[in-house]
């Protein structure tokens, strides 16, 4: 990582990682939010309690 981080521009980085950081959040927001919500019911369904 340090060294894409000191070849690659300053005010290249200050573009592409608030964009990686606002991509990761919404990945993370769907795989909490809507595949839990999707696969809870499933979950229920195949798992033996």
């Amino acid at each position: 990582m340090l060294i894409y981080v000191q070849v690659i521009n300053q005010v290249v980085m200050l573009v592409v990682l608030p964009i990686a950081i606002a991509t990761t959040s919404v990945l993370m927001f769907l795989l909490v939010a809507v595949i839990d919500e999707v696969s809870y019911p499933l979950i229920n369904r195949f798992c033996i309690r």
